[in-house]
């Protein structure tokens, strides 16, 4: 979607699932509503380690997972297996609302 590939960071971004007659609504939970949102769906990368116990870093790791999840089963995009690293699922994510993020 033209739209989505020229927003900023922080600009918000349509919902290409529902376009029609020209015109698309902007996505809404649990897709994210920015590029930034998107990436930081998977941002366990850029998350301060050292403040991080074992469990802490499971349940950010696994939220994050969840997002990617959600918003693609919201998006119509088929599931990929549990080992999916969480940037291909930002990938698949971003490739179907035309958002670019690498």
């Amino acid at each position: 979607m033209l739209a989505n590939s020229n927003a900023g960071p922080h600009g918000r971004l349509f919902n290409p699932t529902a376009f029609a007659n020209g015109w698309a609504p902007r996505l809404a939970a649990p897709n994210p509503t920015s590029r930034d949102e998107l990436v930081s769906f998977t941002s366990e990368l850029e998350f301060p380690f050292r403040f991080l116990t074992a469990v802490t870093f499971f349940i950010y790791v696994f939220i994050t997972v969840q997002q990617c999840i959600l918003s693609a089963t919201d998006l119509g995009l088929p599931l990929l297996p549990q080992n999916t690293p969480v940037i291909e699922r930002r990938r698949q994510i971003a490739l179907k609302i035309g958002v670019v993020i690498d």
